[in-house]
């Protein structure tokens, strides 16, 4: 835009935009975030056994549940705003998959660039969010809980020198 019309009039019709979202704020209202509750509501880290550097990564996480039969459909569409909530959070990737075979498991897949970013997510996390997350517990077998495991890129290997003994 500044290429055609200038560094000024790009400013212009910036400021323009910025104005006219505004008054379609004013006017049609910010009620709808009004309800929900972003206070926050960490995630305590997980126990890691391995060694993470910060900046480690990417970090690959993986969350099984057992849903009860005839809840699958209610469940998939309760999950899509846990995916825009784990976006929103920091996840570059995000899907839910169902198993082959096990057609009442499911298994929620997100990436985030590094360690320090997930668990930066974590602490991200509001209230509203863990809502969506305990919607999503509403459709699990009795007695089941999510079942979430981290994947790391392993550190490389130590250089072994075959004639050190």
């Amino acid at each position: 835009m500044a290429n055609a019309l200038g560094v000024p009039g790009a400013f212009g019709w910036g400021s323009l935009a910025v104005a006219l979202t505004l008054l379609a704020g004013v006017r049609w209202g910010f009620s709808s975030i009004a309800t929900f509750d972003l206070s926050p509501a960490p995630l305590a880290a997980p126990d890691m056994p391995l060694a993470v550097s910060a900046d480690g990564g990417p970090v690959f996480v993986t969350v099984t549940y057992q849903v009860r039969a005839g809840a699958e459909d209610d469940f998939q569409r309760a999950a899509q705003p846990v995916g825009w909530s784990r976006r929103r959070t920091g996840a570059v990737r995000w899907s839910v998959l169902q198993h082959a075979e096990s057609p009442g498991q499911f298994v929620e897949i997100f990436v985030v660039p590094s360690w320090d970013e997930y668990l930066r997510q974590q602490g991200r996390r509001t209230v509203a969010d863990a809502a969506l997350d305990d919607r999503l517990r509403a459709f699990l077998q009795s007695g089941t809980e999510p079942d979430v495991a981290h994947f790391l890129t392993p550190p490389k290997p130590h250089h072994h020198d075959p004639d050190q003994k």
